[in-house]
């Protein structure tokens, strides 16, 4: 028409389809905690704000307004893919984060009897309704991890560690093992309580 633009331009997203509103949520959550802007509605993956740490690196998601907006598998940029939550209700959401903390296996005190060393980096998890209620189940999940380019991976050798406390450390957790090799560097820890 005739008109221009006079600004700047961060991203631009091209879809073979029309999103579903589940879709649209998670998106917009992501480039919020991406681009640090506050959402005036479904503001709802809360571990990108400074008090709880700034988890805005690679931020991802699941949800479901209904059974006919939902997203259930979902990966983002990130290395970390969830999928086949066993209670995702309505409204409900759950979102991931990292702290952009190095992707390599060096933090070595921090860490429960029996494990050599864990990853610098750490994610946090939100699991919210469009209420903002925190008192959200969305059920088991499923945790797929790409470990392409880390070097030699042994899936009987992996663990995963989740501050069931929420303390911040991760010495005084129960690692979990029974990580699956799906090949081509994927590995998944199944069935994983997401709280």
């Amino acid at each position: 028409g005739g008109t221009g633009l006079d600004g700047s331009i961060a991203e631009v997203y091209k879809f073979s389809r029309v999103l579903n509103s589940a879709e649209q949520i998670i998106i917009a959550n992501y480039l919020a905690a991406k681009y640090a802007i506050t959402l005036s509605v479904n503001d709802i993956y809360n571990e990108d704000n400074v008090g709880n740490g700034n988890y805005d690196h690679d931020v991802a998601g699941i949800g479901r307004i209904d059974a006919s907006n939902l997203h259930n598998d979902s990966r983002g940029t990130g290395i970390v893919r969830i999928l086949n939550p066993s209670g995702l209700g309505n409204n409900e959401f759950l979102f991931w984060g990292h702290d952009n903390g190095d992707l390599q296996a060096t933090e070595t005190s921090d860490v429960p009897i029996g494990i050599d060393a864990r990853f610098d980096r750490v994610w946090r998890v939100s699991e919210r309704n469009t209420t903002n209620s925190s008192n959200v189940n969305v059920g088991n999940i499923d945790m797929r991890w790409d470990l392409t380019g880390l070097g030699s991976v042994i899936a009987s050798d992996l663990r995963l560690l989740i501050d069931t406390d929420r303390d911040g450390l991760f010495a005084d957790e129960t690692p979990i093992s029974g990580a699956i090799d799906l090949g081509n560097g994927i590995y998944q820890f199944s069935s994983v309580s997401s709280i």
